[in-house]
This record gives structure tokens, sequence and C-alpha cells, in this order.
């Protein structure tokens, strides 16, 4: 079996369909290395989780039902991108 070489984690972000968030002054991509770090490729999502329809909900339910199953964040990929090199 043959050996093969490892990916950059450019690389294999850009195989994912990702771009890294970071860029020099002048637009460049910044070259962190082989690993991803943590926070190099971050990506927003939008999550619903809807209450119960039907009956009502009381305000502290919803600050509850908010603060567990918050609507936004951001999701950091490095150590997927990582894994998969």
């Amino acid at each position: 079996m043959a050996k093969h070489k490892a990916l950059t984690a450019l690389e294999v972000a850009y195989v994912m369909g990702l771009t890294p968030s970071a860029k020099t002054a002048d637009g460049k991509d910044i070259k962190y290395g082989r690993k991803a770090l943590i926070g190099q490729y971050v990506k927003p999502y939008t999550r619903e989780c809807p209450l119960p329809e039907g009956e009502r909900v009381s305000k502290g339910a919803q600050a509850r039902h908010a603060r567990r199953y918050g609507t936004e964040g951001t999701l950091d990929l490095s150590g997927v991108i990582n894994a998969k090199r």
C-alpha cells in the first residue's frame, strides 16, 4: 500500500467549500501551516427549535428555552478539518 502526502488545512477546507476568515491587508489568505487552528475556520449557523404550539408559554419558559436552545452561534470546524487531513 502506498503512502500519500498529508493534505494541508487550506486544501481540506477548500475541498469542504470553506474559506478561512483571516486575510492580510492586501486581501491574501494567511497561511497558518499544516493544521487548522481553533477559530481559523468558523461557520455561522441558525438553529430552530420551536416551542410547542397551541398552548400558553410563560415568559420564563420562553427565556429558559432561548438559553438552552439558542438560535444563533458559530461552529468551529478546525477539529473536522484536522481529522480529514
